[in-house]
């Protein structure tokens, strides 16, 4: 929002204006956000019932390793995505 306010000169009654835009399409890219996540993790669910299949049962117990790799790894990014957007949101100095 200051971005807005700063490079367009806007008045205190635009500023107020702005402030209930900004916040509902902060509000709709979040909710976007979680369920983009949503649906790739049910993607990569869907991906893994498949795999599972063709294993023969000692590449099982790898098989759920991995699974638990990308898993942690995409919990993490998403909490990183989330922190950084959070991050963006903080009023500059």
């Amino acid at each position: 929002m200051r971005r807005y306010t700063v490079r367009l000169e806007l008045d205190d009654a635009q500023r107020d204006q702005l402030h209930p835009i900004v916040v509902n399409a902060e509000g709709e890219l979040r909710e976007l956000r979680n369920r983009s996540f949503q649906d790739a993790i049910a993607i990569g669910d869907r991906m893994n019932a498949q795999v599972a299949l063709l294993l023969r049962p000692d590449q099982h117990e790898n098989f759920e390793k991995l699974k638990e790799a990308v898993r942690n790894y995409w919990e993490r990014e998403r909490e990183r995505r989330l922190s950084k957007s959070e991050e963006s949101r903080k009023p500059e100095k």
